[in-house]
């Protein structure tokens, strides 16, 4: 059948119906090429785009994360992507959540505070001092801006705050405590036989 073609597809109607076909191909390859990743977003919570780009870089991390635990025992076979995906993506969605509530708590990190987290990595450190050049290596690294990275080192602050202000003010009570040790101190007799 394509010999067929082959053979008659010559002369300018041919050529006519390959270039009515070649010009709308060409001009869709252009569209997509000016598109970026930043527009795509995998999730919406209360408004806020989780962005493609995002996600990626934090998927990456957590195989990152995962390759240097395991170390030279390391198989890309054993990590189920679609698996490591979806949590990352929960993950995301989850930390999204939590940073929205608190900020509708009235939580907030101030500058000084972030930046002192941040001169505190020790990562970020050369003889126990900050080093400006290894921060912007790894920000450009990770494909990060600074305003980004602080962003984040916030966010992580604000629901460290979240967390330990709800940790803080949990309390038990005596009934609960005495079945929290009744439970614990249980002991059980069983018999078996073997047959």
């Amino acid at each position: 059948m394509l010999e067929f073609i082959r053979e008659r597809a010559q002369g300018w109607f041919a050529w006519a119906i390959v270039i009515l076909l070649v010009i709308p191909f060409a001009l869709w390859g252009i569209h997509q090429y000016q598109t970026t990743d930043a527009e795509v977003n995998v999730a919406v919570v209360n408004g806020k785009k989780i962005s493609d780009a995002e996600f990626q870089r934090t998927y990456q991390q957590q195989r990152d994360r995962i390759k240097a635990m395991m170390g030279k025992n390391f198989d890309p076979s054993l990590i189920d992507d679609k698996q490591l995906k979806k949590q990352v993506l929960e993950n995301l969605i989850n930390r999204e959540v939590l940073v929205q509530g608190a900020h509708d708590a009235g939580l907030r990190m101030s500058a000084v505070r972030v930046g002192a987290e941040i001169r505190a990595i020790p990562n970020l450190q050369t003889k126990g001092q900050f080093d400006p050049e290894i921060y912007h290596r790894l920000l450009r690294s990770q494909g990060l801006s600074v305003g980004a990275f602080e962003k984040m080192v916030s966010n992580d602050l604000v629901i460290q705050q979240l967390n330990q202000g709800v940790g803080g003010s949990a309390f038990v009570t005596k009934s609960e405590l005495d079945t929290l040790l009744r439970i614990k101190l249980q002991q059980r007799d069983i018999g078996y036989a073997l047959l």
